[in-house]
This record gives C-alpha cells, sequence and structure tokens, in this order.
C-alpha cells in the first residue's frame, strides 16, 4: 500500500477521496479486515512521517478515531496500542 500511494503524485483531492475510503473501511463488519487495514495503515503512516508527507498526520487521525470506535474490543484495542507505541518509538 505504501508503494502504491508513493507511485502515484496525488493531489489534495484525490488523497482525501483514499483517507475516506480507508475510513470507511475501518467500519467493515469482519474484525480481520479492520486488523489488516490498521496494520497497512500504521506502515503507510510510518514511511509517510518519516518522509514528512502532508498525509501523514490525517492518517494518523483516522487512527486514532479508529480505535475510539473500539472501545469494548480489547483484541483490537491491544493491537493498537501496541502500534501506537511502536510508531512513537521510532
Amino acid at each position: 500500500m505504501t508503494d502504491l500511494w508513493l507511485s502515484f503524485e496525488l493531489d489534495d483531492e484525490r488523497a482525501n477521496l483514499i483517507t475516506h475510503t480507508f475510513k470507511r473501511s475501518t467500519k467493515h463488519s469482519e474484525q480481520v479486515s479492520r486488523i489488516a487495514l490498521a496494520a497497512l495503515l500504521f506502515k503507510l503512516v510510518d514511511h509517510l512521517g518519516k518522509k514528512k508527507d502532508k498525509s501523514a498526520p490525517q492518517l494518523y487521525r483516522l487512527l486514532v478515531f479508529s480505535i475510539c470506535t473500539e472501545p469494548f474490543n480489547y483484541t483490537v484495542r491491544e493491537f493498537y496500542w501496541i502500534n501506537f507505541i511502536e510508531l512513537m518509538g521510532q
């Protein structure tokens, strides 16, 4: 996903469209799909953050709001927290 994101010259409109699609996908009914997307988003945020890409904060915010929608799903919350800790430690 990182390679795909970086292979295109994304203007703000396209980046917002892709981010909106990610946002809808984080509400998918299948837990496995939500966790897989979150794993890819964490990798993408890490890579974009290192490159100082202006989309990184927007995707990071998406991850923060995604964890807030899972208040009683401890498996998903733990996955998010572990990835947030790793992301901040770099």
